[in-house]
């Protein structure tokens, strides 16, 4: 998945943008729909700056879709290529937190 995001997105895409995309992907549903709970950006410290979800929107990598932001951000992820994995599989989320342990660790 990194190597695949790391083609994907802009050459000028920032290392927070890219940890928010590699979330969303392991996230994912079946639908290409992301739900990230404000606890997980908050551990990524991605809770107080919208630079990221901008940066991926124009890509065109994700649009963000209405929610509870109280309690989660959801964004529609447009990059098809993404429907060729596993979407939510529980490896994939398994592996989404480890990722958020190694960042605040």
């Amino acid at each position: 998945m990194l190597n695949y995001l790391a083609t994907a997105l802009p050459e000028d895409t920032s290392a927070a943008a890219h940890l928010l995309a590699l979330q969303c992907a392991l996230r994912m549903n079946t639908r290409m729909q992301v739900h990230l709970p404000q606890g997980v950006l908050r551990s990524l410290r991605l809770h107080t700056t919208s630079g990221p979800w901008h940066e991926l929107e124009h890509a065109r990598w994700l649009r963000p879709t209405p929610g509870n932001p109280a309690t989660e951000i959801t964004a529609e992820l447009l990059d098809v290529t993404l429907l060729s994995q596993a979407p939510a599989s529980p490896d994939r989320r398994r592996a989404a937190d480890w990722g958020v342990w190694c960042t605040i660790g």
